[in-house]
């Protein structure tokens, strides 16, 4: 079913990236040692400072210019964060803010803000690391949205005729891309507001208990990313997001690189998501890339953990990089520490998970296994054939492998030998008729990565 999906809609599923690997938010590069040990690839940058650096080293500069649905207002400690009339007057006072930024992200929240049922402003009480005291304000950042009161909403304060002026410059370095962040969030909250009801380009859907119309944050984000999208790509650019393939897959098909932030230490033990989960971002991003950042505390997340962690990865062709304990402050690629200690991770894995990104992951795997809890998946076929195995059991695991030849591009009726990448052994797979069969053991949580010789 997958492939006949893809068959029938190829544009939303185009591969424009020319190389894979790694993503990295924020960090200035540049001190990094021997950096092509580590894959790294997208770099998602606040500016344009370290463009340049990035052309040099092969990198994908990748801009973050906005959370479409936010406004995070930081506000003085004296005034309540959850006073909605202290709050509302704390926005409005910033419209003629000394900082020109302060007014413009006022002006849009005016204009952009989501109203509830009772015609309020949405907001929360805001703390976190880059808004330690505040609001966060949910907005709808549709282009369309217009109020002669306020003319600038958030479409246009995050992407206007400032921000394609880089991509006409190059002087800074050639800007490869958007990113967006923060896909996802809010995806459910609904927007009354009338004159945002007005400029909505996607059907309404209506509260269940009210039956008023409304739309649905998640609409809102993707009519943003689709408007901006379509420039981009009409500029040959690459479009990237944060916070995707949570739960909505229809925004899929916008971006070139999809990604999250997760975080796999739980009471101080390992613990991966789910096969459901990856299975999903597998199959919506095709044969695009999709990356994670890890949030953890690195220094309880071990080597060990890191190999556990890229092992994981590797079995389903994603991704793996690190970030922050809390998105923001300390930072694994701003401390040589860490990434020296697990350089030689990176080192041998990346460049395997590149070798199947480049096969391309294949939905219909032509391969089964006898045990239910390891789980295949494939890429390519004949001579860029990778089948991958996972054992998710709790306990050491023999299963067989039952291979279609004809299926994966191998010879019917000839017996073939596998060497598995990561351990360099080599297994005879038996022919019987058109398919073959490959008998193997596998640790708890160990992966295969079998390859025909």
């Amino acid at each position: 079913a997958v492939q006949a999906y893809v068959d029938l809609f190829p544009a939303f599923f185009e591969k424009r990236v020319e190389e894979e690997g790694l993503w990295v938010a924020f960090s200035d590069l540049s001190p990094v040692a021997g950096i092509a040990d580590f894959g790294i690839v997208f770099h998602e940058l606040g500016g344009l400072s370290q463009v340049a650096f990035d052309d040099g080293a092969g990198i994908v500069s990748m801009r973050y210019i906005t959370e479409p649905w936010s406004y995070w207002m930081d506000m003085p400690e004296s005034v309540p964060n959850d006073d909605y009339a202290r709050v509302i007057e704390v926005l409005e006072g910033q419209l003629s803010a000394p900082e020109e930024y302060r007014r413009r992200y006022a002006e849009a929240t005016m204009s952009s803000g989501i109203h509830d049922a009772e015609g309020l402003f949405y907001f929360e009480p805001a703390a976190e690391p880059w808004c330690p005291y505040g609001a966060v304000f949910t907005l709808d950042a549709d282009p369309d949205i217009a109020d002669p009161d306020y003319p600038l909403n958030k479409g246009n304060l995050a992407w206007n005729d400032d921000a394609r002026a880089a991509y006409a410059d190059p002087s800074a370095g050639v800007l490869d891309g958007e990113y967006i962040d923060s896909l996802e969030a809010r995806a459910d909250m609904l927007d009354f507001r009338e004159s945002h009801l007005a400029a909505a380009d996607y059907p309404l859907v209506f509260d269940a208990v009210t039956f008023r119309p409304a739309i649905p944050e998640m609409l809102a984000t993707y009519e943003f990313a689709r408007w901006r999208g379509e420039e981009i790509h009409g500029m040959g650019k690459l479009m990237m997001a944060n916070g995707a393939l949570y739960r909505y897959a229809f925004p899929a098909h916008v971006f070139d690189v999809m990604g999250s932030e997760v975080n796999w230490l739980y009471s101080g033990a390992f613990t991966p998501e789910r096969d459901d989960t990856f299975n999903y971002r597998r199959t919506m991003s095709y044969r695009k890339p999709y990356c994670l950042l890890m949030n953890t505390d690195f220094n309880q997340f071990t080597h060990e953990m890191v190999e556990s962690y890229f092992r994981t990865t590797l079995f389903y062709g994603v991704y793996p990089s690190m970030f922050s304990h809390n998105a923001s402050e300390d930072r694994y690629w701003d401390d040589p520490a860490l990434y020296d200690r697990d350089r030689d991770l990176f080192v041998f894995y990346v460049p395997l998970i590149r070798t199947l990104g480049e096969a391309g992951w294949e939905p219909v795997t032509g391969a089964t296994s006898s045990d239910a809890e390891v789980y295949v998946e494939r890429y390519g076929s004949g001579e860029t054939l990778h089948v991958t195995t996972r054992n998710v059991a709790g306990e050491e695991r023999t299963y067989v492998l039952t291979l279609s030849a004809a299926g994966l591009g191998l010879t019917p009726g000839s017996d073939a030998t596998f060497e598995d990448l990561l351990t360099g052994t080599t297994v005879t797979a038996a022919a019987a008729g058109e398919t073959l069969t490959l008998a193997d053991t596998l640790a708890p949580q160990g992966v295969r990565m079998f390859h025909p010789q």
